[in-house]
C-alpha cells in the first residue's frame, strides 16, 4: 500500500514491479488525478510550457497490475490491526505500507 498522489507514489510503484514484486500494489491518494511531478506544475504547467506532469502514463498502472485508488485519501492508519480508512469510511487491509 502506498499512500500519497505525488512523485514518490508512483516511482515506488514503478520500482518495485522493475524488481519483480509480484504482490499487490495500491496506491491511494486523495487527489482526482495520476501521481504527477509537483515542481514542473508550479513552473512549466504555469508558464504553458507543458500540460503533462504525469511521469507515469495510465497504461502503466494497468499493464503492472497496480491499483489507482483516486480521489479518497487516507485518513487514518491502524497498525495494529494493518488497516487504512479512506476518506469515506472503507477499510484495506495491507500487508507494507509506504
Amino acid at each position: 500500500m502506498i499512500v500519497g498522489g505525488g512523485l514518490a507514489a508512483a516511482r515506488t510503484a514503478e520500482q518495485l514491479r522493475r524488481s519483480e514484486y509480484a504482490g499487490a500494489i495500491t496506491i491511494v491518494s486523495d487527489e482526482e488525478h495520476l501521481p504527477y511531478d509537483r515542481p514542473p506544475l508550479s513552473k512549466e504547467v504555469l508558464r504553458s510550457e507543458t500540460d503533462d506532469v504525469t511521469p507515469t502514463p495510465a497504461e502503466f498502472y494497468t499493464e503492472k497490475d497496480i491499483t489507482v485508488l483516486l480521489g479518497n485519501g487516507a485518513r487514518s492508519l491502524d497498525t495494529a490491526a494493518q488497516t487504512l480508512t479512506l476518506a469515506d469510511g472503507s477499510e484495506l487491509g495491507y500487508d507494507e505500507l509506504i
